[in-house]
């Protein structure tokens, strides 16, 4: 049961994280998570919080330790449907779903007790995916992608310990101009500039402690 379990959360984690997808991805946590440091914030979850399935009204939750950030269905591309489907039915059909954390609001579904190893993001792909993020940002677009991954790495350090590895393999993918996935539904122009100023006065206070 234990292997059953594991093989869908590491396809969840392939289908939301992989090189194709992580930076929709982001890009849609980051409009949810209502904070000064979003950004920050969500990469940060991405890469210590182990990857759960949580199934809500809205959208599925990836977070063990944030659940109420949730990724909604209707900005989820079809893979991402399929397999997040796939795994809803079978451990509802196997019965491990339990009762959902209490900061969870409305129907939900949700597997807990998970024993097999915490299954997180790569690191590489997070960095290539916040660089991406940072780029949406007119006054950034001109910046190198050597100093942008620099700057990542030296502000996601001070929550996580990340390997020199993964600033090299995160690079490589920003200089061969990896395709990201296709967006399918994309969000409201009032949310994107909510997101665009966001970040804008997240970015210039990172640089004015330089």
């Amino acid at each position: 049961m234990e292997k059953v379990i594991n093989s869908h959360v590491l396809a969840v984690r392939d289908c939301l994280y992989d090189a194709a997808n992580v930076e929709h991805v982001l890009h849609v946590l980051v409009q949810r998570e209502q904070s000064a440091v979003a950004l920050t914030t969500v990469a940060c979850h991405m890469l210590t919080d182990e990857v759960t399935l949580m199934w809500t009204e809205e959208g599925f939750a990836p977070f063990r330790h944030k659940p109420d950030l949730v990724i909604p269905y209707r900005l989820m591309t079809k893979q991402q449907l399929s397999c997040i489907n796939d795994a809803l039915l079978h451990v509802m059909d196997l019965q491990l779903t339990q009762t959902c954390p209490k900061t969870v609001s409305g129907l939900c579904v949700y597997v807990s007790s998970l024993s097999h190893a915490a299954v997180k993001a790569e690191p590489s792909h997070v960095i290539y995916a916040v660089v991406r993020e940072l780029r949406r940002t007119p006054a950034l677009a001109a910046i190198s992608h050597e100093t942008l991954c620099d700057r990542v790495m030296h502000v996601l350090h001070t929550s996580v310990v990340i390997a020199r590895r993964s600033f090299r393999d995160a690079l490589h993918m920003l200089r061969a101009g990896e395709p990201g996935a296709e967006l399918g539904a994309e969000p409201g122009d009032e949310l994107e500039a909510e997101l665009q100023a966001e970040l804008e006065a997240e970015l210039q206070a990172e640089l004015d402690t330089q």
